[in-house]
C-alpha cells in the first residue's frame, strides 16, 4: 500500500519550489519591465552588424567579433538575441517583441551592402579554411606547409562564415594516418583512386561547401 503523505506537506513543497524558482529566473508578469521590440532591436544592433548574403540575399546578422554570419529568420539567431536581451536588461522578452524585432532586422539587413560569408570553406590568399561549426569556435587552416587546428579567435586573416541553421560540426581532424585506409570503404581500383583525391583536393581549392561524388560498386 502506498505512502500517504499530507496535502499541508505537499502545498508547503509547492510553495518552497515557487520561491526557489522566483529567485533564479525573472518575474515576467510586470508587462511593463519587458523589453519592447524597439529594445530587442537596439541590442541585437549593438551585438550585430547586418548584411546580406552576396548569393542568396538573405538576411545576415554579422558577430565580428567572432566572425560569424548567420540567418537573421534562423532559429539560431532567435535563441542568440533572446539570451542577449536577457543579459542586458534581466528580463525575458514576449515571442511578439522577439517576432517584431526580427522582422525589422531582416528587412534592414537586405537594405545594406553584400557580406561575403562563406559556408563551411573558403579559399583565402591560397590559405583554405574550414568552419569546423562546433560551438568552440575552432577552424582548420590548410596551405602549401600542412595544415592546423585553430581557435578562431587566435587564427589571423579568417574569412566569415556562415552559419545556417541546420549546419552540423565536422569532425574534429587529428595527426597521422594514411589515406590509404579510404580504399578499405570505397571500392575504387588504380588510376581513379587518383582521380578521385585530385577531385577532393579542386573541390576544397574552389571553397565549395557541398560537393556530391556518386560511386558505384
Amino acid at each position: 500500500m502506498g505512502t500517504q503523505v499530507d496535502d499541508g506537506v505537499i502545498a508547503a513543497f509547492m510553495e518552497d519550489l515557487k520561491k526557489q524558482v522566483a529567485g533564479t529566473v525573472p518575474s515576467t508578469a510586470d508587462s511593463k519591465n519587458r523589453p519592447t521590440a524597439e529594445v530587442v532591436y537596439a541590442i541585437a544592433l549593438d551585438r550585430f552588424t547586418l548584411g546580406r548574403d552576396a548569393e542568396t540575399n538573405v538576411a545576415l546578422a554579422v558577430d565580428g567579433t567572432r566572425g560569424l554570419a548567420f540567418d537573421v529568420r534562423g532559429d539560431v539567431f532567435a535563441s542568440m538575441l533572446n539570451n542577449f536581451v536577457f543579459e542586458d536588461t534581466g528580463f525575458i522578452p514576449s515571442k511578439a517583441a522577439l517576432t517584431n524585432a526580427i522582422f525589422t532586422l531582416d528587412g534592414q539587413a537586405k537594405l545594406q551592402t553584400c557580406v561575403d560569408a562563406r559556408l563551411r570553406v573558403a579559399n583565402s590568399g591560397g590559405v583554405v579554411w574550414l568552419d569546423m561549426v562546433g560551438d568552440d569556435d575552432h577552424v582548420v587552416r590548410l596551405d602549401s606547409s600542412g595544415w592546423q587546428f585553430l581557435e578562431r579567435a587566435s587564427a589571423v586573416d579568417v574569412p566569415v562564415f556562415r552559419r545556417p541553421p541546420l549546419q552540423s560540426p565536422y569532425v574534429v581532424p587529428v595527426e597521422g594516418g594514411d589515406i590509404g585506409e579510404l580504399w578499405r570503404v570505397l571500392n575504387i581500383q588504380g588510376n581513379q583512386r587518383g582521380m578521385l583525391l585530385g577531385w577532393i583536393v579542386f573541390a576544397l581549392l574552389n571553397g565549395t561547401a557541398s560537393f556530391v561524388s556518386y560511386i558505384r560498386g
